[in-house]
């Protein structure tokens, strides 16, 4: 038998033999890799945050809908019931349910393989679109987005109801109660009648361009009015603007 020299290592030569262009080539690298991170970090980081803010403010409107029960129907033990271990309670669970519900969504949507058309026909990176790129199969996807989805979303809006109906059952002067949850009311109505239509359903039932109008509600109509909604029916800021824009005609008139 001839002489044979096994290898079982192998040295790998770098891209260039120059020293002095070895810390170029690593700075480069090293930049095309961290916008490679930062930009696939942050596709991620919209899929995650948008679903975990929307979910949070979806379980902080029962939250609202219980304050007003308890403020309403037992002011006297209001500060007792709704007391500052409760509410930091309460909160922190409405954020870590949001968490790991967008995190769900974001590990599932990161699995997908996507090979179609690289245009989303959305005007924002939502998990709903680009389930339609995907060449994967995205049953579980769709199930989980119209199942999980459903069940915060819905869950927290019949707390909300049951909240408002023990409100008009338990107090005496139903006007008052109205009026004082009349504001959160509106906003409740504003926010799942556009998220339901748009989440619960399937994504065969509703069309992209439906998607994109009730998209723009949630998202940009809804949030402009809060502002509105909350503070113009509420007495102290309403006698404040009185005050500042009164003071404004006084000196005009001078």
């Amino acid at each position: 038998m001839e002489n044979v020299t096994t290898v079982d290592e192998f040295l790998l030569l770098s891209l260039t033999s120059v020293q002095e262009l070895k810390p170029v080539f690593f700075v480069m690298f090293l930049i095309i890799y961290l916008i490679n991170l930062v930009g696939n970090g942050a596709i991620l980081m919209i899929l995650h945050f948008f679903h975990f803010l929307g979910s949070t403010e979806a379980i902080l409107l029962a939250l609202m809908a219980f304050d007003c029960f308890v403020a309403i129907c037992n002011p006297l033990r209001y500060t007792v019931i709704m007391n500052p271990q409760l509410c930091v309670l309460l909160s922190a669970g409405a954020w870590l349910i949001s968490f790991f519900y967008a995190l769900m969504h974001s590990v599932m949507t990161a699995h997908l393989d996507f090979c179609h058309s690289l245009k989303l026909n959305h005007f924002f990176c939502d998990v709903k679109p680009l389930l339609e790129l995907a060449c994967s199969n995205t049953e579980l996807n769709q199930w989980l987005l119209s199942v999980v989805t459903g069940s915060i979303s819905m869950g927290a809006f019949f707390l909300t109801l049951l909240s408002y109906f023990y409100i008009n059952r338990s107090c005496r002067i139903l006007h008052k109660a109205l009026s004082t949850c009349a504001s959160h009311f509106m906003v409740v109505c504003l926010f799942y009648g556009t998220v339901g239509f748009t989440y619960i359903c399937s994504a065969s039932a509703t069309s992209m361009s439906e998607d994109r109008t009730v998209a723009v509600i949630y998202s940009a109509v809804t949030p402009a009015l809060n502002p509105l909604i909350y503070t113009l029916r509420n007495k102290e800021v309403m006698l404040a603007l009185k005050k500042i824009f009164g003071r404004k005609l006084f000196k005009d008139c001078h």
